[in-house]
């Protein structure tokens, strides 16, 4: 969703056209209200929803710490810590519905996105299992050098930044520490949609100043460790 779309001008058969002049104010007073709620992790799920696991971690440690608290004391402040994500959520509920007559749409529909995604769009819509397997390979096992059309699919975790490898043998020190299973699970969550997101931007230069970043800084990282 592009929230600046708001702001901008725009012609007869755009997401936002003139015969919805109506709604302009209403919902733009609804953007600025929105974005007022900006230090919620939910705030920005229109543009990364992988942000909204980042308050996995901290609110699990901050509730094991103080787990010898009442229980009624840690449900009350639970609820406290989720009234802004509440809160966001309604707010972007009304965005949605303001600009696209839904509170589920996100304006999907008429993204003009990349010709190479029409056809796969059109078939199997935007969540579909047949997504799946070409996922998995391209998030850790493809390799995008040399550059090739595919390179643009994105590229192996554990090949870009090789000390992710590591990642198995400190599971198998730290088997009994809960501590690491929440670090690794998080990297499954936040850094890999990163990744992709970054990897991304189909420019052959780009990719390949990313890749050979990542894989020296890795390397380096990994031997730093090893001693």
């Amino acid at each position: 969703m592009d929230i600046a779309a708001l702001e901008r001008p725009h012609g007869p058969g755009r997401v936002w056209s003139d015969s919805h002049g109506e709604r302009v104010g209403a919902a733009r007073i609804a953007v600025r209200v929105f974005h007022l709620a900006g230090g919620c992790p939910v705030a920005w799920t229109a543009q990364s929803a992988h942000l909204l696991f980042n308050g996995l971690w901290p609110a699990y440690y901050l509730l094991y710490t103080h787990r010898r608290e009442a229980w009624r004391s840690l449900f009350g402040w639970a609820l406290v810590g989720l009234v802004p994500v509440v809160g966001a959520i309604g707010l972007l509920g009304l965005y949605n519905r303001l600009r696209f007559a839904s509170v589920l749409a996100t304006g999907v529909e008429y993204h003009q996105m990349n010709p190479y995604f029409v056809d796969d769009f059109a078939r199997y819509g935007v969540f579909n299992l047949h997504y799946v397997p070409k996922n998995l390979f391209y998030q850790y096992l493809a390799y995008p050098l040399p550059i090739r059309p595919a390179s643009r699919e994105g590229g192996s975790l554990f090949l870009l930044s090789p000390v992710f490898f590591a990642a198995w043998w400190g599971i198998w020190r730290g088997r009994q520490r809960w501590s690491t299973s929440a670090l690794v699970g998080s990297i499954g969550l936040v850094a890999v949609p990163i990744l992709f997101r970054t990897l991304s931007c189909g420019r052959p230069v780009v990719l390949s100043a990313l890749a050979g970043h990542a894989t020296a800084v890795g390397f380096i990282k990994g031997c730093w460790f090893s001693l």
